[in-house]
């Protein structure tokens, strides 16, 4: 064996073991993470729905860019639907409708 040898492999060994333990966790927080971004994003398109203002989606270390991106889309969306719905065109519409029906 040529000399550092035996180091490089008791190193590589070892980073290779760490590594390993890493990806495990990893693949366990995401197991644990899932229900909770899949949660979050649920409440926040209920929330704008609602018509409350949410703010901007957090930065989230770990989410995949084309989740966030579609969770953007989804939400301007759900604003843009919101603000149709609740404007005063829209609601004068409604209003003969809503007498129809109470009157029925």
């Amino acid at each position: 064996m040529k000399p550092g040898t035996q180091i490089t492999e008791r190193l590589l060994g070892k980073l290779e073991g760490e590594l390993t333990k890493l990806l495990r966790e990893k693949a366990d927080l995401e197991a644990q993470t899932a229900p909770l971004w899949g949660d979050l994003r649920t409440a926040r398109l209920a929330g704008i729905r609602g018509g409350l203002e949410v703010g901007p989606l957090p930065q989230l270390v770990g989410i995949d860019s084309l989740e966030r991106q579609s969770q953007e889309r989804a939400e301007r969306l759900a604003r843009s639907n919101y603000e149709l719905d609740y404007s005063p065109e829209h609601q004068a519409a409604l209003r003969p409708i809503a007498d129809l029906a109470s009157a029925g």
